[in-house]
């Protein structure tokens, strides 16, 4: 199956900004605009990932993508369990921030 790629470099590099919910958010609306050839303004990260147009495939990109970028591995049910981009990153900063208290 070949999957969705960005039109443009995305960074996935890890950040050396501190990593906070917004700046998950900012980056999730960044790539996901990116895949689905929109503004980052377009995309709500309150809207379910459906409303989006996202299928499965931008889905498990995504998700490729955020353990790359955050270097963590989230299991494929994360984002149907969390399917706003709000919900991801809040999903996302609590699983790094439990993992960074351990």
């Amino acid at each position: 199956m070949n999957m969705p790629q960005p039109d443009g470099p995305i960074d996935t590099a890890p950040s050396s900004e501190p990593i906070t919910r917004e700046s998950i958010v900012r980056w999730c609306r960044e790539y996901l605009a990116d895949l689905l050839e929109t503004m980052p303004e377009s995309v709500d990260p309150d809207a379910g990932f459906d409303r989006l147009g996202l299928d499965s495939a931008h889905a498990v990109a995504l998700l490729i993508e955020v353990e790359a970028r955050y270097g963590v591995e989230l299991p494929s049910e994360a984002l149907f369990d969390n399917p706003t981009i709000s919900a991801v990153s809040n999903h996302l900063f609590e699983h790094l921030d439990a993992a960074a208290g351990q």
